[in-house]
């Protein structure tokens, strides 16, 4: 049958009532294959040997005019294309609405296209299939023009819902579910069998051909470009020669059906067509070519978008000669295609057509077996297996420091996801999961790296302001100090000053670190420890003062190791540096040493000796007091951190298998 031999279905009998189906490639009158198609057994369980007749006859007969205008007034147009238009009509002898498809007045006058007109008409009048829109009459109209009518059909086409799910329209979400679709696409399949099992492949598949209807009605249109089965059919051109002279556009043939659209001489519609379609190959057209277009249908369907999806005719036809991802949820990985469909859809689109579904009826089975909820568990494990497995090399090589260790760990929780969404209690799965979970990257990923570091950006000016405030906080003792006594009016008030710049240096310049703000704030600690030298000399309270500072920029501004070196550096020399100058004579000194005894000589304060007593005492406490403050402040942060990540080690546990727990309890941090 010149391609149509679906013998390797072992339910498709080639054999009628009469005996085996002749294999000498004779045609019987009219042009078709001398053969029946037997209904398969499991299907008509009661009439395995009923059958239907040989295929499709498209041999002509003469047409005349029968009060075409009478019968059929006209009342209104369906649609127009480049050789006919269909017309909305009502048929007065039946008293029904027809589609009236007829010919331009120009196209008539072609021979040729006058004769695939008619031949489409009698293609589609035999193949009396629910889904198949009837053909009730056909005939010359008064103006000498061919036409035929037809069932008139309502709904919308597949094409016109996939729009609408693409954008997100409620409505069709509602009314177009997933099993609604595939239900439809499951009778498209049945439709097209039943045009092989008469010897007829459809040649244009694709979403506007395929019509829904409110109750249910499935409708394949366009029979224009169908081939029969013997039929003789002009030899188009190859690929490399369409492409190489071609204009890079598409091109629509004359009018047979709905313009389906061509490249060159290659006939269907890039990007749905086979590969041997595509490649002109006419011999090797056959249902195999068919089940191709219903697979890239199905993969439109399922991932809203088209299986060859390039701009261009030119690229949407190379990607159909090479092997792409047949697998939707690839492609569209957020619509949670379940990996049954994804099989699905690689089988149909398979390169060669050997390699694809033997009939679409077998196409529709597979369907037909995931929508009764007939799951491929051992698939479904096995790929869960492979992802397991997959993650699991990820995460020792992450460990092993072989690859950029972020990259790996990411790979295996992509991988982990998948393992789980397949089979969600696989104990390797949740094994790696938790080992994963608990044990810490050996480097910082960069972009945890950079979330940290916008982190203490947004928080660095409230910090700066808080030493700010600690530093202006220094004012609290200026009535001690003016009830103490001024010694020198001139050091006091240059030691104000720097008290004042350090305090507005830290609030403007800690915001950020740079070079420039890490040198301004460590010059106004030195300036503050400085000033506090000049109450009682470099060895009395400027120790405490110089600890209470380092820690509190220390730890509010989160200092790396570098930064709390130098800052150690500036106190270590608030104390040296002083002591230092005095001893060369270029400072006074600040302690006079007489009959074993120090005494503290002032540079900026009296020192009356009950009330000096008391005020070095409070500073004192001070200096202890404002550290236990930081600390505690700390330990809280701390406490409130081991408490949330013991509740999260706890409530992970509810989700692990008991191989994995003594796992987290290692993972635990120390108290």
């Amino acid at each position: 049958m010149s391609g149509f031999d679906t013998s390797k279905d072992p339910a498709d009998s080639r054999h009628s009532d009469s005996g085996p189906a002749s294999d000498d490639g004779a045609e019987a009158e009219g042009g078709g294959a001398a053969t029946a198609y037997q209904i398969p057994s499991e299907i008509l369980p009661f009439a395995a040997r009923e059958t239907i007749v040989a295929n499709v006859d498209i041999s002509t007969s003469p047409l005349s005019e029968r009060g075409t205008a009478e019968r059929y007034p006209r009342r209104g147009s369906i649609g127009a294309g480049g050789m006919g238009e269909v017309l909305l009509c009502h048929d007065e002898q039946i008293g029904r609405d027809v589609a009236l498809k007829r010919m331009h007045a120009h196209s008539g006058k072609n021979l040729d296209v006058r004769a695939r007109f008619e031949r489409e008409a009698r293609i589609q009048a035999q193949l009396e299939h629910p889904s198949i829109v009837p053909v009730y009459d056909m005939g010359i109209d008064p103006d000498g023009q061919s036409y035929f009518t037809m069932k008139r059909v309502y709904g919308v086409t597949l094409r016109d819902v996939i729009e609408a799910l693409r954008g997100g329209d409620p409505k069709a979400e509602r009314f177009f579910s997933r099993h609604k679709l595939l239900s439809s696409f499951s009778s498209v399949c049945l439709a097209v069998e039943y045009a092989h099992a008469r010897g007829v492949i459809h040649r244009d598949l694709k979403p506007e051909n395929v019509m829904l209807g409110a109750f249910g009605e499935v409708n394949v249109l366009d029979w224009g470009l169908a081939k029969v089965a013997g039929e003789h059919d002009e030899q188009r051109s190859s690929l490399a020669e369409v492409l190489s002279t071609a204009s890079p556009r598409e091109v629509e043939v004359p009018d047979v059906g709905s313009s389906p659209t061509a490249y060159g001489s290659i006939l269907g519609t890039p990007g749905y067509m086979a590969p041997e379609q595509a490649a002109g190959d006419v011999d090797a057209l056959g249902p195999a070519s068919d089940i191709y277009a219903l697979g890239a249908i199905l993969f439109e369907l399922l991932a809203l978008e088209p299986l060859h999806a390039a701009e261009s005719v030119t690229g949407r036809l190379h990607s159909t000669l090479v092997q792409v991802d047949g697998r939707p949820s690839a492609r569209a990985t957020d619509r949670a295609i379940p990996p049954e469909l994804d099989d699905i859809c690689q089988h149909a689109v398979a390169l060669e057509p050997a390699d694809r579904f033997v009939s679409a009826r077998a196409l529709h089975e597979a369907v037909d077996r995931f929508l009764q909820g007939d799951l491929d568990l051992e698939r479904r494990a096995q790929m869960a297996d492979e992802h397991a497995e997959a993650a699991r090399s990820a995460l020792e090589a992450s460990r092993r420091g072989e690859q950029d260790a972020a990259a790996a760990r990411t790979e295996a929780a992509r991988e982990l996801r998948s393992a789980l969404a397949l089979r969600p209690d696989h104990q390797d799965a949740l094994t790696a999961m938790i080992e994963l979970l608990v044990e810490l990257p050996t480097t910082m990923p960069t972009e945890v790296e950079d979330a940290l570091g916008r982190m203490r950006e947004l928080h660095r000016p409230a910090m700066a302001r808080a030493v700010a405030v600690t530093v202006l906080s220094i004012a609290v003792w200026t009535p001690f100090v003016l009830w103490m006594g001024i010694h020198s009016w001139r050091v006091f008030g240059a030691g104000v000053g720097v008290l004042v710049a350090a305090m507005l240096a830290i609030a403007v310049f800690g915001r950020k670190i740079t070079s420039v703000s890490i040198g301004v704030v460590m010059v106004a600690l030195f300036g503050v420890l400085a000033v506090a030298g000049l109450v009682a000399g470099p060895l009395i309270l400027v120790p405490g003062g110089a600890s209470v500072c380092a820690v509190l920029l220390i730890v509010d501004l989160r200092a790396s190791a570098r930064l709390r070196a130098l800052f150690v550096a500036v106190c270590t020399g608030a104390i040296v540096l002083p002591l230092l100058l005095q001893t060369i004579g270029l400072l006074p000194s600040s302690y006079v040493f007489a009959g074993g005894q120090m005494i503290i000589v002032p540079m900026m304060l009296e020192l009356p000796a009950g009330l000096t007593i008391w005020t070095l005492a409070a500073m004192s406490v001070a200096t202890v007091v404002a550290p236990a403050l930081l600390a505690g402040r700390f330990v809280d942060a701390l406490k409130s951190l081991e408490r949330k990540q013991f509740l999260r080690a706890w409530q992970l546990r509810q989700f692990v298998p008991d191989a994995a727990e003594q796992g987290i309890d290692q993972e635990q941090p120390a108290p």
